[in-house]
């Protein structure tokens, strides 16, 4: 459901995924302990700001995997596409090098399935990329603006 695939996006629970049990604490954070059916399915509240809690994540490894599954789903779900490519270009100033090269070869596959057109911001936040001493993370920069 793409409805559900973006307010995986947002950290606000939009009122055509809120759900009866979850309930709002005032500080725009949603309490989902009591969110899920007597078959333990989750209400669609429960998706709030999930890729954006592991693209913030302190460990690099749940931050490559939420680019990873940021990309896939973005290829087969065009709705996400444009909040995908804003998510991924803010990964580029992660302070991890790995990281930052994952989010480029992200926005490269975003590109060469002609899913996204990189706006002139976005080029040169890209250009501003390629003085990186990292020999790889240029190579990648060339790759995306190819594609681009």
């Amino acid at each position: 459901d793409p409805a559900v695939l973006m307010q995986a996006l947002s950290k606000q629970v939009t009122a055509g995924t809120a759900a009866g049990r979850a309930t709002d604490d005032g500080t725009g954070d949603v309490d989902v302990t009591q969110s899920s059916d007597s078959n333990g399915v989750l209400d669609k509240s429960a998706a709030a700001g999930a890729f954006v809690h592991g693209l913030e994540d302190e460990f690099q490894e749940v931050r490559l995997a939420a680019i990873d599954a940021l990309c896939e789903l973005s290829l087969r779900t065009p709705e996400m596409v444009e909040k995908a490519v804003e998510f991924l270009m803010d990964m580029m100033n992660d302070e991890m090098q790995d990281v930052r090269l994952n989010a480029v070869h992200s926005l490269t596959k975003l590109a060469a399935a002609a899913l996204t057109v990189l706006t002139d911001n976005m080029i040169t936040v890209v250009l501003q990329g390629l003085e990186d001493p990292e020999g790889g993370m240029r190579a990648a920069l060339y790759a995306l603006l190819e594609q681009a």
